[in-house]
């Protein structure tokens, strides 16, 4: 399992949606290909509605989160060729 950590500090706190994401990859991806774009909005305004992704839990440096604020989301991407199998990815909002 792989926790997404979405940050920020002001006075409503991020939620993604849906808040958890099951999913299955092909085997062998080639490293930089996108595996899911996970979503999350903030009420907040200007500055304080900008949102960072990040990847903690057991990745084994084969994934990481690309963060894309205007959009807000984040966007998994393989690091490392492999061979995967079902992975399950949840998320942790902190304020």
């Amino acid at each position: 399992m792989i926790d997404i950590i979405v940050t920020d500090i002001n006075n409503n706190q991020p939620v993604m949606n849906p808040d958890q994401y099951d999913i299955e990859m092909p085997e062998a991806l080639e490293i930089g290909t996108s595996v899911l774009t996970v979503f999350a909005y903030d009420e907040d305004i200007g500055e304080n509605a900008k949102l960072e992704f990040s990847l903690q839990g057991n990745t084994d440096d084969k994934f990481y989160i690309d963060s894309i604020y205007a959009a807000q989301t984040g966007v998994i991407k393989i690091l490392e060729v492999s061979v995967y199998t079902e992975t399950s990815v949840c998320d942790h909002v902190k304020n």
